[in-house]
């Protein structure tokens, strides 16, 4: 694939001192931030026009509305008010965070659960080191990733009905490493086309939901192979897409270039051609499109994020 000439990308740092913090998201007013290591709360939510905190939610433990490790997701936003899902693997469980309610009421309001285990999807979901990625789309629909026999699949799965809408294999599965060829996974607004990211393969996977059309793009000329990944040590694998968020019209991932140092926002149309590159020198891990200004918010430490304009590239 030709690569689009790169454009430098002003960003505005917005310091924040949040311990624990490993990521960080947009929900309409809010920004969220994940703090994965910190040793009593697993969210600490911010007012994002002025970044001042408004209060933690979520304890750590084992007990009701508490949870120890877990995954945010699909964020919402309806007349019940603002929120996000997240995956509780441990508890084999999706749950809809309501961050209104929570900050109104001052205390955790999860307003919608899902049992992961009386669900029937194929390669047994409850079985330990089978699924790995779960994301609530919204009241009916999720997308999933899981190790099935030798292969690691994606798809979407009607749990209303308990049926797969449909199910991608991605790659064979890693003999020496479980999940080695996982990575993000998103789907577009409408519902139509899906895109996964393994994250160590340099490469990018658009899929239609109807099952029309799948294709699997590269910006390097000689994507990894698994068996060139397998034999690297965990800590020296490079990765590349580590993060994707969508539009109807735009796939815009976040990317790693190992050559140049810098970090890349690729944005992608739906057929899979690269329209643009943008770059900054800052560490970005993770990315949160705020979709209704053009803002993309980028998660650099517990200690700093970024705000970037790309309203212009959206179009």
């Amino acid at each position: 694939m030709e690569r689009p000439r790169s454009i430098a990308l002003p960003c505005e740092i917005i310091p924040c001192d949040v311990p624990g913090a490993v990521h960080g998201f947009v929900v309409d007013s809010f920004y969220v931030f994940y703090t994965m290591l910190h040793p009593e709360h697993r969210f600490a939510v911010y007012d994002r026009r002025t970044m001042t905190p408004l209060t933690n939610l979520v304890r750590v433990g084992r007990g009701p509305n508490e949870y120890n490790y877990l995954t945010p997701g699909q964020r919402t936003c309806n007349d019940e008010g603002s929120g996000f899902w997240f995956y509780s693997g441990s508890k084999q469980e999706s749950a809809r965070l309501n961050l209104t309610k929570s900050i109104t009421e001052d205390k955790v309001y999860i307003d919608s659960r899902l049992s992961l285990t009386e669900l029937d999807i194929p390669g047994n979901v409850g079985s330990p080191g089978q699924l790995f990625a779960f994301d609530r789309i919204n009241d009916t629909l999720a997308l999933y990733q899981i190790i099935r026999g030798t292969y690691v699949s994606g798809g979407i799965y009607d749990f209303q009905k308990r049926i797969e809408i449909q199910r991608f294999k991605l790659s064979i599965q890693s003999n020496k490493e479980p999940n080695l060829t996982g990575g993000p996974i998103a789907i577009s607004p409408d519902l139509t086309r899906m895109v996964m990211l393994p994250v160590y393969f340099d490469q990018i996977n658009i899929c239609y939901v109807d099952g029309s059309d799948r294709k699997s793009i590269s910006t390097c000329s000689k994507p990894l192979s698994l068996t060139q990944i397998e034999s690297k040590a965990p800590e020296t694998r490079p990765m590349y897409y580590i993060d994707v968020e969508t539009t109807n019209e735009r796939i815009v991932a976040l990317y790693q270039n190992h050559q140049t140092g810098l970090t890349e926002i690729h944005l992608f149309d739906w057929a899979g051609d690269l329209q643009t590159i943008l770059t900054t020198a800052n560490p970005i891990r993770s990315i949160s499109l705020d979709t209704q200004a053009g803002f993309l918010y980028g998660f650099i430490s517990s200690e700093e994020i970024c705000k970037m304009d790309i309203n212009t590239w959206l179009q």
